[in-house]
């Protein structure tokens, strides 16, 4: 009986939300996954990456936008570039939003809460002037960021020699011990000892975050997480969430302390988390908005450059004349600094590629339409329409990228620094590159996702080599994080006599 009543119920959301996508799409143009595809996709286990496969590709190859269910909500995906340059640079239409609006009251809602990622207007500004200087104008410590990456790679060879002759190692979890640390110095001037204690307060905190994350089917349908705080499991999540922003205030109330008069003078030259309590202390941030910035900055901050290092061993262990290649550039210019890391043609393009066909995040639907629009001068966009991007999408479009976009290729990048960058800056400007999105609101710490990556790279060619277990197959994590999932490898520890 309760099967049956429980059968009933589904048929009559499903129903009901499906017929609530017809009515939307009445004479839009725009094409319309059915509901019934996101629930078929949850039973068989799919990613992100398998549903765009699925039920996006086609659609969006054709048109550039498509509806489809996302986190409780009929959301528009696009990847028409010319759509998207307009999304980006009409902000007062198309308005950055995130889980607070879209679902308040989920795990996601209350991790984010409100932060510069999804904010807007004035209180976007306010955030950006206390987060600026530690996201985009402080310089690197170089050599701290180098220490930190040899640290990996001296885990990595300790965890090798731990194996049988010749063992596959997983190294997901030490890879991510390594950008948390990295994060750690360069965004909250505070050594959180991911590498050196597997035990550390970050580390239990973070992993309680994620095992309370959502399944498939909750993320799908958010509404499923209201009654969570019935529920002893559910009350933890929240406070998983509550332990974990607590300990990155505590962080941030360990900076020396700043006389009020001189608040602005020591903003200039401070990490995130020092500006943020600047601005805390100042009075212009609540403490919700301070720790809602101090997660988002950890988050992405270590997520983001884990994805696109794991995808950069990824690609450079199946492919050991690449490898090779960049070993042959790194030995040969020895960067000991920033400017010298930056020169080297092979790496950047190396680190670019990757960045177009695995960008970290490959689908976000995080604007919000603040007022009716036409889309292109063609698609009816109502007010609180969702509005968001695949990455993936546009970056392995054949049409954009030619022929071989599915292909792994640094050399269509260009062969000098200068043509590189140039076409990074290009792509990134009409949005055929939007692994840090673009216009206005691109991400203000690519520099140091970029350094960091790179960084990591040259230590790890100039000391290891290392190469993927031929038998896996390439599975990615659940959710829209787009980067290979435990990919056995074996690491090498090179001949410092051949490495000079």
């Amino acid at each position: 009986m309760f099967l049956l009543l429980l059968a009933i119920i589904t048929g009559v959301i499903v129903a009901a939300l499906h017929a609530h996508a017809a009515h939307a799409r009445r004479n839009d143009g725009i094409p319309t996954i059915p509901l019934y595809t996101n629930l078929i996709s949850i039973l068989r286990g799919e990613t992100r990456n398998d549903f765009y496969e699925r039920n996006l590709k086609c659609h969006l190859h054709g048109s550039g936008v498509v509806r489809t269910w996302l986190a409780g909500h009929w959301s528009l995906v696009i990847t028409d570039p010319d759509l998207l340059v307009e999304v980006f640079k009409n902000e007062q239409i198309y308005s950055k939003a995130g889980f607070i609006v879209k679902a308040p009251r989920t795990m996601f809602g209350q991790l984010f809460g409100i932060n510069i990622g999804d904010s807007h207007g004035d209180e976007w500004k306010l955030f950006r002037t206390y987060m600026k200087p530690g996201l985009q104008d402080r310089p690197a410590d170089y050599q701290a960021l180098s220490d930190i990456s040899n640290r990996f790679i001296d885990v990595l060879l300790s965890e090798q020699r731990a194996l049988p002759r010749g063992g596959y190692l997983a190294c997901d979890d030490i890879a991510k011990r390594w950008s948390i640390d990295g994060v750690g110095h360069h965004f909250f001037n505070t050594d959180f000892q991911a590498l050196t204690d597997c035990k550390s307060v970050i580390l239990k905190l973070w992993k309680s975050v994620l095992s309370s994350s959502p399944t498939s089917l909750r993320s799908t349908f958010p509404t499923l997480e209201d009654l969570d705080w019935l529920s002893l499991s559910g009350r933890k999540k929240r406070e998983a969430v509550r332990d974990f922003h607590q300990y990155l205030v505590e962080v941030s109330e360990k900076h020396p302390a700043v006389e009020k008069n001189y608040l602005q003078d020591a903003l200039k030259q401070c990490c995130v988390s020092e500006g943020l309590r600047i601005g805390y202390l100042d009075g212009k941030l609540s403490k919700y908005q301070l720790s809602c910035n101090l997660a988002v900055t950890f988050i992405n901050g270590h997520e983001n450059i884990l994805s696109l290092t794991k995808s950069a061993m990824w690609e450079l262990g199946k492919r050991p004349d690449l490898q090779a290649a960049l070993r042959s550039e790194v030995l040969a210019i020895k960067p000991k600094t920033k400017t010298e890391l930056h020169s080297m043609p092979f790496l950047a393009s190396v680190v670019f590629e990757i960045g177009r066909l695995y960008p970290p995040l490959s689908q976000l639907a995080n604007r919000i339409a603040v007022e009716p629009a036409l889309l292109g001068g063609k698609y009816p966009i109502s007010m609180g329409q969702w509005i968001g991007w695949n990455a993936y999408g546009v970056h392995t479009s054949t049409a954009i990228w030619g022929p071989d976009a599915l292909e792994f290729k640094p050399e269509r990048w260009g062969c000098d620094v200068e043509s590189i960058d140039k076409k990074f800056r290009r792509c990134q400007s009409n949005c055929t590159y939007i692994t840090w999105n673009a216009h206005a609101r691109k991400c203000l710490g690519i520099s140091f996702a970029l350094l960091q990556c790179k960084l990591v790279l040259c230590e790890m060619v100039k000391r290891i080599s290392w190469s993927v277990d031929p038998a896996y197959k390439y599975t990615t994590q659940h959710g829209s994080v787009l980067s290979p999932r435990n990919a056995p490898m074996v690491f090498k520890e090179i001949d410092k006599a051949n490495t000079g």
